[in-house]
């Protein structure tokens, strides 16, 4: 005998219930002329299969198809007639709101595209209707998608209107479905007198959002005929019109829910032994009934963690060490840190899971200030060989299984094995969150600043972003400004801004791009086409939370009124060819002229001397980088600037 296996998901935390039908791991099938004990009880409500008097059937397989849900799937072929082949759950625990999502795919008996009529409904409301022979009734129904099967492997996807009894496109985007292809549908709905925000959006009072493989397709969608606020307590699938039986859904892995995962909020005080609240799309958030503060995607792990998320009374944890004369560093870290126990679990499987921890920007603020302040009181006195401040919020968390305490910190070294962590920076709601990927083992983190010696000295958990010089070259009609950078961690952008009297400044660039985590040295440039006498330029170091450093100002001055008596123009031989060049020089003064290549450094790579008017550079022997051309010709020069690649 087929058996079925169901996974049955137990109530998670007072905010609602969540169930999940998994349609197993068992092998065979079951075909039409089953009756209601096809199915046990679901894991809420009862279950119900009903095959119309038009033909088609209903299929339990496994293996079923490798690209849907997992393993075994409920194959639906719809029924030739107007009589319906329906799969229903009813009377499960009611509420006004529900998150429902299933795994389906569209198309003939072999999941091919050759069915050409037919249509699916898949409808959720309240009433007798989900638990008889009948099709939808409108007073019964709150959410209604049909898909009609058509030619070349179409679907046409439609909502039911209540105003008209009909079905209609509008507030549905494009054709979200076809045959052939698998999606994740969900709809989120809302039968309540008033708008409820969740972590992707707000879904208004009698409404419901319809989303495909995680896109939105149907933003506030009208409900059907269902009174408002009448609780939702039921959902179907049924097919039919499909002639010759050729119409065919596979389903797995339905999951639904009473409630929608809500909006968030911050802690203000310490919070403990916080577990799973509810599930939103791939991400299982954690926290109280009716606030959460850190979420995790499982990413296919299995494990049940508690998470702790502690607040420091004071504003800001710092800690202060030295390494001997002009060798001190310190740490100033955020004073809202977490911790996660999982009882010593190994999420690897699809290359460990990702988590985010909401938090509230003061209080990163409040420790890059006290940063900023005690690295300012130190250099006043001690100067020698400190490094400059880190310029980004930096991310750790230990890898020892230790729980993270601020007390860990030596100065900016941690004490115990950890992770630096790379940051992606988000908003839900209007809440900041950082998120980690990658994670496969659970202990506890946090974030913060500091500053340090050279890692020679016994540098601490975060680099800076150190500057390894900053010039700018006056040319005949603009001014090249050229930086590089030795590192950089968590790095945004960069802006120029200039001034001319050096204390007011402006940005004069677009933002150019960093390199956001670097150990190499790196070059960056930009051409101020402005010809003031003197002007002053500094670089804005943005991270990626939104912190900046400034550089040190440099100046650069053009003689006015100056004359040249030569030009030199430089080109590549060709668009794709930038090792070679041409020079061109014109109106010599001098017969002969000096030609020489620098580096960024300023050290020469090459030297010559040239009678001609013109001369072809083969630069194939140079490592890529930035290169100056510096022609003298008399007692005037000229410099070009090549990259070679």
């Amino acid at each position: 005998m087929r058996k079925l296996f169901i996974l049955v998901l137990l109530p998670m935390g007072l905010c609602g219930q969540n169930w999940k039908y998994d349609f197993g791991t068992g092998t065979g099938s079951h075909t039409s002329g089953i009756s209601t004990s096809f199915l046990p009880s679901a894991p809420s409500g009862t279950s119900r299969v009903r095959v119309g008097t038009g033909g088609g059937s209903f299929i339990l397989n496994n293996p079923g198809l490798t690209a849907l849900g997992s393993n075994s799937e409920l194959e639906i072929i719809a029924s030739s007639s107007g009589s319906n082949n329906k799969f229903s759950i009813f009377g499960y625990a009611s509420a006004t709101a529900f998150t429902t999502k299933f795994t389906i795919k569209f198309g003939d008996s072999t999941g091919g595209d050759t069915a050409t009529s037919g249509d699916f409904y898949f409808i959720q409301g309240s009433g007798a209707s989900y638990s008889n022979n009948t099709n939808l009734v409108d007073i019964e129904t709150f959410a209604g998608l049909r898909f009609r099967f058509g030619a070349s492997g179409t679907i046409e996807t439609r909502r039911r209107n209540s105003t008209s009894t009909s079905w209609v496109t509008t507030n549905i985007v494009g054709t979200p479905v076809s045959q052939t292809g698998v999606y994740q549908v969900e709809l989120i709905g809302n039968n309540s007198a008033a708008s409820i925000a969740y972590s992707r959006g707000t879904v208004a009072a009698n409404t419901y959002d319809v989303y495909v493989n995680g896109t939105i397709v149907g933003d506030d969608v009208p409900k059907g005929g269902l009174a408002n606020t009448t609780n939702i307590d039921a959902w179907m699938f049924y097919g039919d019109q499909s002639i010759p039986n050729s119409a065919t859904i596979f389903i797995d892995d339905i999951e639904y829910s009473n409630y929608i995962c809500g909006n968030l909020s911050m802690n203000s005080s310490t919070e403990t032994n916080l577990s799973e609240q509810c599930v939103d799309g791939s991400w299982t958030s954690y926290g109280t009934t009716t606030n959460r503060f850190f979420a995790i995607n499982k990413n296919g792990n299995t494990f049940t963690p508690t998470v702790n998320i502690t607040v420091s009374s004071t504003a800001v944890d710092s800690s202060k060490s030295s390494n001997g004369a002009n060798q001190e560093h310190a740490s100033y870290l955020m004073k809202r840190f977490w911790n996660v126990d999982c009882g010593g679990c190994t999420p690897t499987i699809g290359g460990g899971v990702s988590v985010r921890f909401f938090y509230n920007q003061a209080d990163s603020t409040a420790a890059r200030n006290a940063m900023r302040a005690g690295y300012t009181a130190l250099k006043a006195t001690n100067v020698n060989t400190l490094a400059d401040t880190t310029t980004s919020m930096q991310w750790v968390k230990n890898t020892t299984g230790v729980p993270y305490e601020p007390t860990m910190f030596t100065g900016n070294k941690l004490t115990v094995a950890h992770l630096k962590l790379s940051p992606t920076y988000g908003s839900l709601n209007g809440v900041r969150y950082v998120e980690f990927s990658g994670i496969q083992s659970f202990s506890g983190g946090g974030g913060g600043f500091g500053f340090g010696p050279p890692p020679s000295g016994g540098g601490g958990v975060g680099l800076p972003v150190t500057w390894a010089g900053f010039d700018a070259s006056v040319q005949r009609d603009y001014t090249e400004l050229i930086w590089h950078t030795a590192s950089e961690q968590n790095t945004s952008h960069f802006e120029v801004e200039a001034s001319e009297d050096g204390k007011t400044f402006k940005k004069i660039s677009e933002n150019i791009a960093a390199a956001g985590n670097s150990a190499s040295l790196l070059t960056y440039s930009f051409r101020d086409m402005d010809m003031a006498p003197v002007k002053y330029y500094r670089l804005k170091q943005v991270d990626l939370e939104g912190g900046f450093e400034y550089s040190k100002i440099i100046v650069a001055k053009r003689s006015e009124g100056e004359k040249q008596d030569f030009d030199l123009v430089v080109y590549p031989v060709s668009e794709n060819n930038n090792k070679e060049y041409h020079l061109l020089l014109k109106n010599k003064v001098e017969d002969i002229s000096a030609i020489q290549i620098v580096d960024y450094t300023g050290k020469p790579v090459f030297h010559m001397t040239s009678s001609k008017n013109a001369e072809l550079l083969d630069l194939n022997y140079l490592t890529p980088g930035i290169y100056m051309i510096q022609v003298c010709n008399g007692e005037e020069k000229q410099v070009e600037r090549v990259v070679v690649q």
